[in-house]
């Protein structure tokens, strides 16, 4: 009987006329399922089945990888993770050219980082003030992959650094998971 319910709310709610968009969020129209206009804050008519607007917040987030465990130039190992803070800057390309924004900043955040810190000078790595500066440039470079789907990455910071750790793998690895997300 519940079940009903919830589908008889969906239902009216797909045939009621207009859409709210909050003030951390922006749409777009979608007239005949093509995307036309972006619209900000406010109450939006629409006509069922013909026009809609798709919402995506646009407040900052911040997402965070699991632990990651990479070789360095040097030999040695690294193990670590990162929380970056991001946000959506172009609402069509969020929803449009990527199937999922979030799952797709976090992943390539993880794997960008990694091979980033693979590639860098063992000599960069040496204290939290070059660490600091190798991730500024990793930002910069991170943003050329993800504006391409609307989301700028606004600053990475790591979270843990461990180094020259020995890693044994268990049959249920945390870092086996998706990033988590908090957007």
């Amino acid at each position: 009987m519940m079940d009903f319910f919830g589908r008889l709310l969906e239902y009216i709610e797909r045939l009621w006329p207009f859409r709210p968009v909050e003030a951390w969020e922006r749409g777009f129209y979608i007239v005949f399922s093509k995307p036309m206009k972006e619209v900000g804050q406010g109450i939006w008519p629409v006509i069922p089945y013909f026009t809609d607007v798709l919402v995506v917040p646009i407040a900052e987030a911040r997402l965070t990888t699991p632990m990651l465990n990479i070789v360095l130039q040097n030999g040695k190992r690294l193990a670590f993770s990162v929380s970056a803070r991001v946000k959506v800057v172009d609402v069509k390309k969020a929803l449009i050219v990527v199937s999922t924004y979030q799952e797709t900043t976090g992943e390539e955040v993880a794997a960008f980082i990694a091979d980033f810190l693979a590639d860098a000078k063992p000599d960069r790595l040496t204290s939290a003030i070059r660490r600091k500066n190798l991730i500024i440039e990793a930002v910069r470079e991170l943003n050329n992959r993800t504006i391409e789907y609307g989301v700028e990455v606004i600053e990475i910071q790591f979270t843990n650094w461990i180094e020259d750790i020995k890693t044994y793998r268990l049959l249920n690895d945390s870092s086996l998971s998706p990033p988590s997300l908090t957007w």
